[in-house]
């Protein structure tokens, strides 16, 4: 039975102001664990841990899904192939970005070609595995459609280095599905789970990759390889290039490196809180048996090891504690005799300088191949020893924070490539100075919460990790919207499109964003509140579509602004069951009365008086958290929304208000939904989850998949633009994606007036448009501005256009014809 509840929202909003803070605040991110517990609990709920593995859950399920292929089959209904909107490269200001050099998403892993450095492989974090041939001019991507883009290690074999080894699931994060092997450098893969051993075959175990390497003397073959795998569930030993595995070591493995100058002795790394059996381990058979030679405390949490071949028989290792580096220590020979080394300058300086508070998150550690006094310790920041650990100075300072990855070229050692939060970076002179290498790759973790701009094609603003809150223009400009660390939800003003504003994961950061629509400059404005409210890692808000001064933020209970955030009030109570959060919110662009909520505990609440009261509309929708809800925008009563975790439904609809709901679930796979979107005027429906889009052209009662040239993402946000009929995604670890709702009627292409003609007054419209300065009396300029058929607008259309106009435009152009 639906219950009422009454709130005197007129008296809160009276009673409890906001002043506007005029300056807005850089933002540190957030910690990793609460954004990863953050993901894992919305999947989890109502148990206490997701123990299915997503990536073989979905993986399962999208192939058993209707017209579901893994190499990116079409869709049975007319939507155009995805193609992907960037962002390739981005500018960032602030302390902790590397504004003027680009920054991109977060990379883990880096491995260089064993005698060309200007070959190169990044693993990201959630965007798989890409290549560069260049030096990083230019980027690959090579596992789009493999069973995970989740990537924690890569391995070149140094002596062919056309096979190549990644192994799946990120440090700290995620989890894959094993080892990924290629013998065409990356032009084919092999998915190998071992048996079980790198990944489980029933879902029910959690694997992370943290290094893999290959045995020197034994590499160059596809059949007798010696590779070693180290993960959260062991470290793994293969004989045979990797196609079969065995445990060689039990527990927590973190790390593993081969002697260089004699690869029958490896050393291993083993933390984890609360046993003594962590430290390091040396084994003298290429792996196959292993001794403890140096034990550490029973709180280590990670241990990162490196080697030099100018000091063999000698390791280098650094100890995490409390997430700290704790201790850095140098072990030598059969005995691993040990040196404590001082580290002095990695603590004591300024807080947003030093070593940082994550290192079970970022750790690097690695020793110059050719000078063992050369040390690199790298954490939130990067520093260098000149003296072999005893201090270290700060280099690499104006890069972006959080370092995953570096590695010294094998046949260069003057060449260094990193990953961090912020991307790809290179120096070419052993760490001096660096530049960026984010051209093309696009790997950032979009978070639910983009929005489009209502006119313009590919204009997005968005939130990230790592990277704060961002607006561009697809494959063009992109910069930061707010200094937000973590960036949170975005929303155009429905009156005034050069307004938008976002938000961060700290409670009330909420910030009003002013285009200059000639050019891209931005003004800012800090328009949020302070609150210690129960919330989740990235709040809801949103803006009122038929009244742009009143916007909602959501964290246990609703606040709102009447006025453009001059000033916030308490407009509800706890909208909850009681320990959840709100992670769903809509307004109905029919009607601003009708307010929908949806909670990470399974409610849904309905206010049809402005939010005065709610009314529970859940009790027969599954327990389970509640990732969306898309008002119709022409019938007032009626929504679909989408539900996360497996076992039961996941897209479900209601005609009255919430009265009664039809499961639309259907043949959709048991894997958690993010996003639904309806297309107005249509019985078109699209569902977003963590593997895959669908479509229904039937108002649910069928789907099929719409993935064509998609990767395999997690799509946490769908976004319709009316006026051009595109489709945006926004996935967690590529980027964002757009696709065009084929229309059924032919328009005349480049007569953006629809005057019946093309001349130059329609190529003045499309450069309008495409600055965002459209009188707001034109038509909708797409798709009959898309004069060359490229599905976007752009310079060439105004050219095509212009051309055409003068009789100079090439008959292969669309422009002029129907279509």
């Amino acid at each position: 039975m639906s219950t009422s509840r009454t709130y005197l929202a007129l008296a809160l909003l009276a009673a409890m102001p906001v002043a506007v803070q005029a300056q807005v605040e850089e933002q540190r991110e957030a910690g990793f664990d609460v954004r990863r517990e953050w993901m894992e609990q919305l999947r989890a709920y109502p148990f206490g841990e997701y123990t299915q593995n997503p990536v073989y859950a979905a993986r399962a399920a999208a192939f058993g899904a209707p017209a579901r292929a893994a190499s990116g089959a079409a869709s049975s209904v007319q939507v155009a192939p995805w193609r992907s909107v960037g962002p390739f490269g981005f500018q960032t200001s602030g302390f902790y970005g590397s504004s003027p050099n680009a920054d991109g998403g977060r990379i883990r892993t880096i491995a260089i070609h064993p005698t060309n450095p200007s070959i190169v492989y990044a693993g990201s974090a959630s965007g798989g595995v890409w290549r560069t041939t260049n030096g990083g001019a230019t980027w690959t991507p090579l596992t789009d459609n493999q069973c995970s883009l989740n990537t924690g290690s890569i391995a070149i074999d140094p002596v062919n280095p056309n096979i190549v080894y990644v192994g799946t699931g990120e440090p700290a994060q995620s989890n894959g599905c094993g080892l990924l092997r290629s013998f065409d450098g990356g032009t084919s893969w092999t998915e190998i789970n071992g048996a079980g051993v790198l990944a489980p075959v029933n879902g029910s175990q959690n694997t992370r990759a943290y290094r893999i390497r290959v045995a020197p003397s034994l590499a160059g073959t596809q059949n007798t390889s010696v590779v070693l795998y180290a993960a959260n569930n062991g470290l793994h030993r293969s004989t045979n290039s990797g196609s079969a595995w065995s445990t060689v070591l039990t527990g927590f493995v973190t790390d593993v490196e081969f002697d260089p100058a004699n690869d029958n002795i490896v050393w291993a790394a083993r933390a984890g809180t609360g046993t003594t059996a962590n430290g390091v381990y040396r084994s003298t058979d290429r792996g196959a048996t292993w001794l403890q030679v140096y034990a550490t405390g029973t709180t280590v949490q990670r241990i990162s090891l490196a080697v030099s071949p100018i000091t063999p028989n000698s390791v280098w290792a650094v100890e995490v504690v409390s997430s700290r580096m704790d201790k850095l220590v140098r072990l030598d020979g059969a005995s691993a005799t040990p040196t404590v080394l001082t580290a002095q300058g990695v603590y004591g300086g300024q807080s947003r300088l030093d070593f940082g508070t994550q290192g079970t998150y970022d750790l690097v550690l690695e020793v110059d191949p050719q000078d063992a006094n050369t040390v690199i310790l790298g954490g939130s920041r990067m520093y260098r020893s000149r003296n072999g650990g005893q201090s270290f100075s700060l280099i690499a300072y104006d890069l972006h924070v959080d370092w995953h990855a570096f590695e010294y070229a094998p046949s260069d050692p003057n060449v260094i490539v990193g990953g961090c939060d912020g991307g790809v970076h290179a120096s070419y002179d052993r760490g001096n100075s660096w530049v960026s290498r984010n051209t093309n790759i696009s790997v950032t973790q979009f978070y639910p919460g983009i929005a489009v701009h209502p006119t313009i094609p590919d204009f997005i603003a968005g939130g990230l990790q790592d990277n704060s809150s961002l607006w561009g223009f697809g494959s063009g400009f992109w910069t930061m919207s707010a200094p937000s660390g973590d960036g949170g939800w975005n929303a155009f003003s429905p009156t005034n499109s050069n307004v938008f504003w976002t938000t961060s994961y700290g409670t009330g950061f909420i910030v009003r964003v002013t285009r200059n629509p000639l050019g891209t400059s931005i003004s800012q404005v800090q328009r949020g509140f302070t609150s210690t409210d129960r919330k989740a890692f990235l709040s809801p808000m949103i803006i009122d579509p038929l009244n742009s001064a009143t916007l909602y933020y959501a964290t246990y209970r609703l606040w709102r602004t009447v006025n453009e955030g001059a000033q916030w009030g308490i407009l509800t109570g706890d909208l909850t069951r009681g320990t959840g959060t709100i992670t769903s919110l809509a307004v109905s662009p029919v009607d601003s009365r009708i307010i929908w909520v949806g909670t990470s505990d399974g409610n849904v609440q309905l206010s049809q008086d402005a939010g005065a009261t709610f009314t529970v509309v859940s009790s027969t929708l599954p327990n389970r958290a509640v990732t969306d809800i898309a008002p119709d925008a022409a019938v007032p009563g009626r929504a679909v929304i989408s539900h996360s975790g497996t076992g039961t439904g996941h897209v479900y609809a209601t005609d009255d208000f919430g009265v009664t709901w039809a499961n639309l679930t259907g043949s959709l796979p048991d894997i958690p939904f993010n996003a639904v979107v309806m297309v107005p005027g249509t019985s078109r429906i699209f569902a977003a989850a963590d593997v895959g889009i669908y479509e229904s052209t039937d108002n649910g009662a069928s789907w099929s998949a719409a993935n064509q040239g998609f990767p395999n993402a997690r799509v946490l946000d769908l976004v319709y633009q009316a006026a051009t009929g595109n489709l945006y995604a926004s996935t967690y670890g590529r980027g964002l994606w757009a696709t065009t709702i084929v229309a059924g009627a032919s328009v005349l292409r480049g007569d953006v007036n629809a005057d019946g003609a093309v001349n130059a007054f329609d190529a003045s419209l499309a450069q309008q448009a495409l600055v965002g300065v459209l009188p707001a009396s034109a038509p909708n300029p797409m798709p009959r501005a898309d004069a060359n058929c490229n599905g976007v607008l752009d310079s060439g259309d105004v050219l095509s256009i212009l051309q055409f106009a003068v009789g100079a435009a090439a008959p292969t152009l669309c422009v002029g014809k129907q279509q």
